[in-house]
């Protein structure tokens, strides 16, 4: 039978086969099938086509679908319809039975591969795009029935382990589940535990996994400036690009301390900045004051005049007073003068300034002249790091009533790119909004993107609305394909203005990061400098604001200059512009650039239909040894690494072919020439690898390979053969499950040198995971510290703690 599959990337299949069509047929056929009514050809072709010969374009993919050996339409009929016909949807719902076993129940809710009809974004008219949101509202809706009803059959039937299973998996793809979560805060599966010859696992441990992790390094830093403002005035410079979270740990510092805030949010005018002031203080002072402050705003004196008053004013209050100024990375460099009377004014009570800054002091004129006013131990510099997946669950805790699990955390982490004021954002829309919207930016987010959009030159706006078309990152031949540039200088000014504006980033080079450092090893560039959007956020705003029709213009420009490097993502464009003459050879090119054994070449649904039955090594918890946990950014993901606990790794979220995260582990001497055994307790909260975009190598969740030898162990969902690529031989592991700590053993050859050196790469679109313990003859490779760079020897019989 012919199935239309509509959980994930829109796709059609023929009896388990995967069938290759244009993404224009496949919109046609789903169209037909979601529909279950006859449609017009007319119809129809103005559906899928905004051009004169839409009924043309119509005759000629009809034609294709026949010639690819589906013969469902007749030939002479002006109405089209679709018989025997069904979705992985209805396929989905039927096979729900909660007498599922756990490998059973795990691949049940793997057929769900993320948002509904996803690859149908931006086809055709108008009309067709809201017909796609609206159907894909209907698809969650119904996706969410079904968990729901899973979840209630499980949960009558007693088996909670099933019941958190439905809710980590429900939580990873957005599903919000109205179901009962009480349970889940303390019971948790019974796992199969896996024999590893050394005698039994110790005690369960039944208390929250989950503690108070500790005040973030960067809210330490306020708090002890805040401390030391009782006995002098303090400066403190806040700096991070937008989003990183400023104002939300200006804000959760003030109120623990207990200090009264004046926010200034607009400080472009020294006026503005004077009336802001005023405007806030009255809130806070006796009427008396209140009606001096409504005269000074009323009828302003001069700059110096007004200044002394509110100094005044501010000097008379008993409480603890914090100046907050928004945007000082373009303030002018005359408020200076103005803060330094009025944090230094006698007063009865402690003063502060909270200046947050888009940029470092230095490049900030304000920011750089009121700490050179100040003397030492009066100023502290406060960089945002990024945000970690602990630190999500820690606000995730502070704002919401549910449970902080790791699952949903990293989940959030991976849509918000770690941008804190996107996440508040989906956490607001969350509790504002019944049930999942499926919206992938927050309207809170897009305006904030909006308004820095608008301040930008309109050649630059006009230039970077150009290049947002781009999926994934670009270097400057591809940039002057998307811009039409008559030339490389005019490519080369947009990148420098763009640059200093940090509209785009320098992408870093291909080079592997040291463990546990976490360091990139020095040394200068291949002179192939990449570049992208600041965020995924900012470039999809970007692309909204400009015309369909330009955004066809330079898909064209692009289909073009990649077609003999980057075939694939060339296909992607052609297929998006309607380029019909031409996607059929850069299909054929595509598949010709791929090996025979590529698992890109192989169909997702034939997979399926090939899998045996495999059993997930589902394990205990690992303990988290410390909680402390710094963040850093590379090649697309986000890392945070606890002091000896567990580390965490996910997406940013970026659109366009995945780059590959490596680590290099040096591991521990080994004794005699026996083989060597690596053992790995992790879990995969998500993955998907971004096929849709052609990429020219296989995406994976992680893959295990030690340099020099020949063979590569991969761990990626729906890959059951060998291949080979990088030069190696890849043996896939299938056996995988998400939200569920697994522990997987491989076999590596004998030592070959002293040195030997562990290489751990992931390489995906969507992909959230953590590391609780990777051992190599018993030895632990992650709880290392830092100053040592020495692994630990860990005993074989150490209790390993209940996941909460």
């Amino acid at each position: 039978m012919l199935t239309v599959n509509v959980l994930g990337h829109t796709h059609i299949t023929y009896k388990g086969t995967l069938v290759p069509l244009s993404a224009k047929a496949v919109a046609l056929i789903t169209y037909l099938t979601l529909e279950r009514l006859p449609q017009h050809r007319e119809r129809l072709a103005d559906l899928l086509w905004s051009t004169a010969e839409a009924r043309k374009n119509l005759r000629v993919e009809l034609a294709r679908i026949r010639s690819a050996g589906l013969d469902i339409f007749p030939r002479s009929r002006q109405l089209l319809y679709l018989e025997h016909v069904t979705t992985d949807l209805e396929i989905w719902r039927s096979r729900l039975s909660s007498g599922m076993d756990q490998p059973e129940l795990a691949h049940w809710l793997a057929m769900l591969r993320g948002l509904p009809l996803s690859g149908m974004e931006d086809l055709g008219s108008t009309a067709l795009q809201e017909w796609v949101d609206q159907q894909r509202c209907t698809l969650e809706e119904q996706v969410e029935q079904v968990l729901e009803q899973a979840h209630r059959r499980f949960q009558d039937d007693h088996k909670v382990w099933a019941t958190r299973i439905i809710h980590a998996r429900a939580a990873a793809l957005g599903y919000h589940l109205d179901v009962p979560t009480t349970e889940m805060l303390r019971t948790v599966p019974r796992p199969v535990t896996e024999p590893t010859g050394h005698g039994p696992t110790g005690p369960e441990v039944t208390g929250p996994e989950l503690e108070d992790d500790g005040i973030p390094e960067e809210e330490h830093l306020l708090v002890r400036a805040l401390e030391r403002a009782r006995t002098q005035p303090q400066v403190v410079v806040v700096h991070g690009p937008l989003g990183s979270g400023k104002s939300h740990l200006a804000e959760r510092a003030l109120q623990a301390q207990d200090w009264l805030t004046v926010r200034v949010r607009s400080t472009r005018l020294s006026r503005l900045v004077i009336a802001s002031i005023a405007q806030e203080l009255s809130r806070l002072t006796d009427a008396a004051d209140a009606e001096t402050l409504r005269r000074l705003l009323l009828q302003p004196g001069t700059l110096e005049e007004d200044t002394v008053k509110l100094a005044t004013l501010m000097a008379r209050m008993p409480a603890p007073v914090a100046l907050v100024l928004d945007h000082t990375q373009s303030a002018p460099v005359e408020l200076a003068s103005l803060l330094e009377f009025m944090l230094m004014a006698p007063c009865s009570a402690p003063r502060a300034v909270i200046l947050l800054s888009r940029t470092p002091p230095a490049k900030s004129p304000l920011c750089r002249s009121v700490m050179r006013r100040l003397e030492p131990g009066q100023s502290t510099q406060i960089e945002m790091s990024p945000l970690s997946v602990q630190g999500v669950e820690r606000i995730l805790r502070d704002r919401t009533t549910g449970h902080a699990t790791v699952e949903r955390a990293a989940e959030l982490l991976q849509r918000s790119e770690g941008n804190v004021l996107h996440l508040l954002s989906l956490l607001d829309q969350e509790q504002q909004v019944a049930g999942h919207t499926g919206q992938r930016l927050p309207g809170a987010v897009r305006e904030h993107y909006a308004g820095e959009i608008d301040g930008w030159p309109e050649p630059l706006r006009e230039a970077l609305g150009c290049l947002s078309v781009i999926n994934g990152d670009f270097d400057l031949h591809l940039m002057r394909a998307a811009l039409d540039a008559p030339s490389v200088a005019f490519t080369q000014s947009v990148l420098r203005e763009a640059l200093e504006r940090t509209c785009l980033i320098e992408c870093e080079p291909d080079a592997p990061l040291a463990y546990p450092s976490l360091s990139a090893p020095a040394g200068r560039r291949s002179g192939h400098e990449l570049y992208a959007f600041r965020s995924e956020g900012l470039r999809v705003s970007v692309a909204g604001s400009i015309a369909h029709e330009q955004r066809q213009a330079v898909r064209r420009r692009l289909a073009a200059a990649l077609e003999d490097y980057e075939p694939g993502l060339a296909l992607y464009y052609a297929e998006r512009v309607g380029q019909d003459q031409v996607t059929e050879r850069l299909r054929r090119a595509y598949h010709g650039r791929l090996p025979a054994d590529s698992p890109l070449l192989t169909s997702l649904v034939s997979e399926y239909a090939e899998r045996q039955r495999v059993t997930v090594p589902v394990v205990q918890a690992p303990p988290r040894l410390s909680s402390a946990q710094a963040a850093s950014t590379w090649q697309g993901y986000t890392l945070s690494r606890g002091g000896g606990g567990w580390l965490s790794i996910v997406s940013q979220g970026r659109s366009g072919h995945p780059r590959t995260l490596r680590m290099h582990l040096p591991l521990p001497a080994a004794d005699g020439a026996q083989p060597r055994v690596l053992r790995v307790v992790w879990r995969l909260e998500f993955f998907q690898g971004g096929n849709g975009l052609g990429p020219l190598q296989a995406p994976f969740a992680l893959r295990l390979h030690r340099l020099g030898d020949t063979e590569a162990h991969v761990f990626t969902p729906d890959v059951h053969r060998e291949y080979s690529e990088d030069g190696l031989r890849h043996l896939p592991h299938p056996d995988l499950g998400a939200g569920i700590w697994m522990s997987h053993r491989v076999t590596l050859p004998p030592a070959k040198t002293a040195t030997d050196v562990l290489e751990l790469a992931v390489r995906g679109l969507d992909v959230a995971l953590t590391l609780g313990q990777l051992e190599i003859d018993g030895t632990e490779l992650l709880g290392v510290s830092q100053t040592e760079g020495a692994p630990v020897i860990v005993p074989s019989a150490r209790p390993l703690s209940r996941l909460n």
